[in-house]
C-alpha cells in the first residue's frame, strides 16, 4: 500500500479530505503493479540462459537491484533466479555508496561487470568505482545509448541483447 500511503500523507500535508473514490482507483492500481503474474514476462528474454551459462563456468554472480525490498525479493522468487545468485541486495536506489561498498567486497575489479540498461543508475555508479560495465541497449527498459553521458566508457561495452555475454564471453 505504498502508493495509497503517498497520498494520504499528501492529503494529510496540504490539508486535503482523502477521497474514497481515489483511494479505491490507488488500490486497484497497486493491485496491478504488485501483481506476482505480470513478473512472469518482466525478464529480459535470455536473461536465465546468460546466469545458467555463467554459474556453469562457476562465476560469482550477484544482483544489485533498486526497489522495494518486499517486492523484489517476491519478484525474484516468482521469476525463479534467486538460485543463480551468490548474493542479491535490494536498495532504494543504485547510487554511489551502495557500489562502492560492493566493489570493495571484489577481488578483481577489472573482471567484474555491472549490467544493465541504465547509464544513471546501472553503469556510472559501477565505473566510478573502478568496476566495469555492460549496457544492455536493446531491452524494453532501455533509454537512449549516449556515450557522452557515459562517466568512464573506457570500461563499458554496449551489447545489444543480453545473450551477447555469452558470445563475448572471455
Amino acid at each position: 500500500n505504498a502508493l495509497l500511503k503517498v497520498y494520504v500523507n499528501l492529503c494529510d500535508k496540504n490539508k486535503l479530505l482523502v477521497e474514497e473514490e481515489i483511494k479505491n482507483k490507488i488500490l486497484d492500481i497497486e493491485h496491478v503493479i504488485f501483481n506476482e503474474q505480470n513478473y512472469k514476462g518482466s525478464l529480459i528474454p535470455g536473461s536465465k540462459d546468460v546466469l545458467e551459462f555463467l554459474t556453469a563456468k562457476k562465476d560469482s554472480v550477484h544482483l544489485l537491484t533498486r526497489g522495494n525490498k518486499k517486492e523484489q525479493n517476491k519478484k525474484i522468487d516468482v521469476l525463479d533466479i534467486r538460485k543463480y545468485f551468490k548474493e542479491i541486495i535490494v536498495v532504494p536506489n543504485n547510487k554511489y555508496p551502495i557500489f562502492k561498498e560492493f566493489s570493495e567486497k571484489v577481488l578483481d575489479k577489472n573482471k567484474t561487470y555491472s549490467v544493465g540498461d541504465s547509464i544513471d543508475s546501472d553503469i556510472n555508479p559501477a565505473t566510478e568505482c573502478g568496476l566495469r560495465a555492460i549496457c544492455l541497449v536493446q531491452s524494453s527498459l532501455s533509454l537512449s545509448y549516449d556515450v557522452k553521458q557515459i562517466a568512464h566508457p573506457e570500461k563499458v561495452k554496449k551489447i545489444d541483447s543480453i545473450e551477447e555475454i555469452i558470445k563475448k564471453y572471455e
